[in-house]
């Protein structure tokens, strides 16, 4: 048996382990989270949200624009009196481009924001041709900005293409109108204007959908519109129903056969209804003015009766989760796969998966470099090492190898891909490593002594070559070739100022 070289020192870190359990993501458990004016919104009623390339939420309500970091609020109201203010209210829709510059449809036409000097710029104001009303919806497409006024007629849809300095130019406060090339999309008689959402199918295809529910698709190179079927573009057909998908793939509408066996469209603009899709494939159902969500099956069959214009529960489908208050148009599947969801009033509402759960085990013990072996048990590190611990019964238990040198403490454990396992050990004198083939129970002691310092952790990494690494306590940094035990060193002490302890303690 091996006698252990006491360490009298405190306390490094108690163990807390995570204990995930994999849950669907159509659990019964949901987190409901609310992000309310009390938390800071300018207002309550949410039009719409967006999530940016650097994973900042902004949410556009009635009154201003809010930007949510995950922790705090930032709101930016109406303020006509500051020249890089934004100069509107109600925001419609929320875009952005390549070249991370927010493209906002307000109530004043389009607004461009550099998220990073937070100047805003009211593009009625630097290019006088463009209307200066309600710009429902934004979006873009090959370095273009589409956008969709209120207005019928020739200023009903138009395309602005921004120069490439756009963000030098709004920093240096040096914008001219010259600068931006604007085309106007000329309705021809039967075209109801796009009161309804315009969005990109893919980069040589934009759809818009009319007054009368009539979608249109949308060249963007010659900038014609005819009527089209939905069945003819990214339409995924499932028996007589389908979903239909926009660019972002993360939201869309459901089509269904109307009374005439042609495909509707369903968009929540109109008080209809839409969905989300996460990220697993999963899809949830919403509409406006009504609190529910809903799963939907993998099959949406015709005869499906949706209730859409009722604020009764959707029939034939299961509720995934009632809100409190009932729900705008606006929604938005983030990068972690949170819903989000605005409501007619009272907010947003952020639905996720609960926290996970855990528990604590090994309270007030001193752990260093711990490891989850194959087994299911637990290497405490340092002051354990011929011992593990057991989560099911609570227990320590003998380790599953013994060190043939006496009085070492193994430092770091590593299972290479291999599975071969590296334990990197010291003695009062030496530090060292040693290896346990697949399958054997006795460990080889290699040829790689390096100074130690005492009670310095070492760690152990394997690239993806399969070497396996360590650092020692003076600056020295070791390979080792798996196969054939070679070992390259290096020191690298001499590239860092003089420090106590010196430097190189870990490799990261």
């Amino acid at each position: 048996m091996i006698s252990f070289v006491p360490i009298n020192k405190k306390p490094i870190v108690a163990l807390i382990l995570l204990f995930l359990w994999a849950q669907p993501v159509f659990s019964q458990y949901l987190q409901v989270q609310s992000l309310t004016i009390a938390d800071g919104l300018s207002q309550g009623f949410v039009t719409s949200i967006f999530e940016d390339s650097r994973g900042f939420i902004w949410i556009g309500t009635l009154q201003g624009l809010n930007r949510y970091d995950g922790y705090q609020v930032k709101r930016f109201v109406l303020d006509n009196q500051n020249k890089w203010a934004l100069k509107a209210s109600y925001i419609h829709a929320i875009t952005e481009d390549k070249n991370g510059l927010l493209w906002i449809g307000t109530d004043k036409g389009p607004v461009i924001l550099d998220p990073y000097t937070e100047r805003f710029v009211l593009l009625s104001d630097i290019i006088s041709d463009l209307p200066n009303q309600p710009s429902i919806t934004i979006t873009e497409n090959k370095g273009n900005i589409w956008v969709v006024s209120e207005k019928s007629g020739k200023d009903g849809l138009y395309v602005v293409r921004p120069p490439a300095q756009l963000t030098k130019m709004i920093r240096d406060g040096q914008l001219r109108s010259s600068a931006f090339s604007v085309r106007f999309l000329k309705l021809n008689a039967e075209h109801i204007a796009f009161r309804s959402k315009l969005f990109r199918i893919n980069d040589s295809i934009i759809t818009g959908i009319d007054e009368q529910g009539r979608l249109y698709k949308i060249d963007p190179n010659s900038l014609q519109i005819r009527e089209t079927d939905a069945r003819t573009l990214n339409f995924e057909p499932i028996g007589a129903s389908g979903f239909y998908y926009p660019q972002d793939k993360s939201r869309g509408q459901i089509i269904i056969p109307s009374g005439n066996n042609l495909p509707e469209i369903l968009w929540p603009h109109w008080l209809k209804g839409a969905y989300m899709k996460l990220p697993n494939g999963k899809r949830v159902f919403f509409r406006t003015a009504d609190p529910n969500l809903y799963k939907l099956p993998p099959e949406v069959p015709g005869q499906y009766e949706l209730n859409l214009n009722d604020s009764e529960p959707v029939l034939n489908l299961e509720q995934l989760v009632r809100l409190d208050k009932v729900c705008s148009e606006s929604c938005l599947i983030d990068r972690n796969g949170n819903m989000w969801v605005g409501t007619t009033g009272y907010g947003v509402r952020k639905i996720s998966e609960p926290l996970l759960k855990y528990r604590q085990i090994l309270p007030n013990q001193s752990i260093y470099n711990f490891v989850m072996l194959p087994d299911g048990r637990i290497w405490p590190g340092i002051y354990k090492t011929l011992e593990v611990f057991n989560p099911k019964n609570g227990a320590y238990e003998v380790a599953p190898w013994t060190l043939a040198q006496p009085n070492t403490w193994g430092y770091s454990l590593l299972i290479s891909k291999d599975e071969t396992w590296w334990m990197a050990c010291r003695t009062r004198q030496e530090l060292f490593i040693t290896k346990k083939a697949p399958g054997s129970s006795n460990w080889q002691k290699l040829k790689v002594q390096l100074n130690i310092l005492e009670d310095i952790p070492v760690q152990l990494l394997e690239d993806k070559q399969g070497f396996i690494w360590m650092s020692g306590n003076e600056g020295q940094i070791v390979r080792i070739h798996p196969k054939t035990n070679q070992v390259d060193t290096w020191n690298v002490q001499g590239y860092f100022p003089k420090t106590s302890p010196p430097p190189c303690a870990a490799i990261a």
